[in-house]
């Protein structure tokens, strides 16, 4: 409650500060001015971050109530939203998913951030040219996302640590390294598993599992959101 209410509180400020800093870098006139507000601001920015996932993480603390979501649909937005971003840096998005409804138990709201968070870090790690892909699969107890990049990937043992809180696998990686211990902290709510494992050829896997509320169907094709 703490965490979630200081970080509610931050948020205000924070952005009076940011505009602030603006207000002072537009009448700023020496190169070296300009230079300190700039980073200044990119500062003001990494609290602003810091502040939400913060938020975010202690909202998925809470235990919510689970509802029944359509896990395809969601997904197939979370792409469309993403893939603007994905050609700003040269990544394609691709999901693979049955033509059906997939519909699971999870807390309202959480697979949306669940999926951002994920795409997210698979942008970020993939490489200009590479494609980030959005898998999933259904049986009649269990449906599964998994999202693959093609970046450096993790060893074993940074995948062992790279759930927990503020981890991140080097100084120069960016965010918070609050971004999957989000998603682990909804996962569990939802009562869901999570796994990392090595794409192939190269590359991070995250898997999600969640209980399907209904039996799947049979049809199956391979979709592409663009």
């Amino acid at each position: 409650e703490f965490v979630a209410d200081a970080s509610h509180q931050l948020r205000t400020p924070l952005t009076a500060l940011r505009l602030r800093l603006e207000n002072l870098q537009s009448d700023a006139t020496s190169p070296q001015q300009i230079a300190g507000l700039d980073r200044s601001i990119d500062e003001a920015d990494r609290l602003a971050r810091l502040v939400s996932d913060l938020l975010q993480l202690a909202q998925a603390d809470s235990s919510p109530k689970q509802a029944v979501c359509d896990l395809r649909q969601l997904a197939a937005d979370r792409v469309d939203t993403w893939t603007a971003f994905g050609e700003q840096v040269d990544v394609d998005i691709e999901l693979l998913a049955d033509d059906h409804e997939m519909l699971v138990e999870a807390v309202p709201g959480s697979i949306e951030q669940i999926l951002d968070n994920l795409i997210d870090n698979a942008i970020t790690a993939s490489p200009a040219g590479g494609t980030v892909t959005v898998a999933i699969s259904a049986s009649s107890s269990v449906t599964q996302v998994v999202v693959r990049d093609q970046g450096p990937g993790l060893t074993d043992d940074q995948k062992q640590h790279a759930v927990e809180r503020f981890w991140r696998a080097g100084s120069s990686t960016p965010g918070s390294g609050l971004g999957l211990a989000i998603v682990r902290s909804l996962v569990l709510g939802s009562r869901g598993s999570l796994e990392l494992f090595d794409n192939e050829p190269s590359g991070l896997a995250v898997a999600v599992t969640f209980a399907s509320s209904v039996p799947a169907g049979s049809s199956r094709v391979r979709s592409r959101v663009s």
